[in-house]
């Protein structure tokens, strides 16, 4: 890879797991390795979250205290252990402690997000679930707008990024999706163009566009049409990329809902709960 090529990503963030491996953190100190990008190390402490009918009555002040000291200790823990992980790679990072407020819509987390090329997020865990990891996830995908590279939590603890797998279904999302995985897919050694056949698509939308756009940007690339399985397109794309050796997958971020902020498609909530593989996302 040329200098120019690396200079494309040169700035990650990455959300700490309060707990468990943490294997986003090592993933994304991997690839922030790989492309010389500075990585900054970003652990939560959530405001207490109380139950609504609790309101009715006065919240003791020595719980809340009590919860906040221990949201903070654990945001502390989990920066620390995210610099001994990039300790241990000989990578230089830098490591932030932010407040998640109750009801503020995520806006000091997305005011860390804006100004970075990539944000890595671990999928939750269901036997070791983060707080608010779902919809944590979805504000920065829709609201900071920032390209989000989702890793697996049983998934490799590296990078591989030799066969990636681009879903393309003609849209601006997908699109933007396909741009924004560009820098990454620099470092692919194959790469394949998927479009689900699910009998809504264009007659005309064979993926050739897709393909000639990266063609011209120096790829090999191969395209697939595939037919849409009962359990959805999500599925269908998982199981696709699997099936042929797919190492990641780059596909769009929907969300359909003008009246609330956090509702996302079903073909992206469905990849954030069945994903196996690391996913990149942009809306």
């Amino acid at each position: 890879m040329t200098t120019s090529q690396k200079s494309l990503i040169r700035d990650m963030l990455v959300v700490v797991d309060l707990a468990g491996q943490r294997n986003s953190a090592r993933f994304a100190v991997d690839l922030a390795t790989r492309v010389g990008s500075h990585l900054t190390g970003l652990a939560l402490a959530y405001d207490p979250i109380t139950p609504a009918y609790s309101m009715a009555a006065p919240i003791p002040t020595d719980f809340m205290v009590s919860a906040r000291e221990q949201a903070m200790t654990e945001a502390k823990e989990a920066a620390e252990a995210f610099e001994a992980i990039a300790g241990t790679a000989g990578l230089p990072v830098e490591t932030r402690v932010s407040d998640v407020m109750v009801g503020d819509g995520f806006g000091g987390i997305i005011d860390h997000c804006k100004l970075t090329d990539l944000v890595v997020i671990g999928q939750d865990n269901p036997d070791q679930r983060e707080p608010l990891r779902e919809v944590l996830t979805e504000a920065v995908m829709f609201q900071a707008s920032v390209p989000t590279l989702l890793v697996p939590h049983a998934g490799p603890s590296e990078f591989k990024p030799d066969h990636a797998v681009v879903a393309w279904n003609g849209g601006s999302t997908a699109a933007r999706a396909m741009r924004a995985a560009l820098p990454l897919l620099q470092l692919a050694k194959q790469v394949t163009v998927v479009v689900v056949e699910d009998g809504k698509r264009r007659a005309d939308m064979t993926g050739a566009d897709a393909a000639t756009y990266l063609a011209r940007h120096g790829f090999d690339v191969t395209v697939r049409t595939i037919v849409r399985k009962p359990s959805g397109i999500g599925q269908t794309l998982i199981g696709f990329t699997q099936e042929i050796g797919g190492d990641w997958l780059v596909m769009g971020a929907y969300g359909h809902s003008r009246i609330r902020e956090f509702i996302l498609g079903g073909t992206t909530a469905s990849i954030l709960k069945s994903m196996t593989i690391p996913v990149l996302m942009a809306h």
